[in-house]
């Protein structure tokens, strides 16, 4: 998943790597959770290496 870099990774596919049901898993929780990521981040001047993509999911920069 994350040898994809440039291509854009479904937000299915993160669910599944956190190994929850992609049909129970209640997505807004993996807003909170990027969010979270980024206050973080931002905390300790750093920047996610990945960038979200509107109704598609995330991809990873090359």
């Amino acid at each position: 998943m994350f040898n994809a870099r440039g291509e854009i990774v479904e937000r299915q596919t993160l669910v599944e790597a956190l190994g929850e049901d992609v049909y129970e898993f209640n997505y807004s929780h993996l807003d909170t959770i990027v969010s979270r990521l980024r206050k973080r981040a931002m905390k300790a001047n750093m920047i996610l290496p990945f960038h979200a993509v509107r109704g598609a999911g995330f991809t990873f920069p090359s």
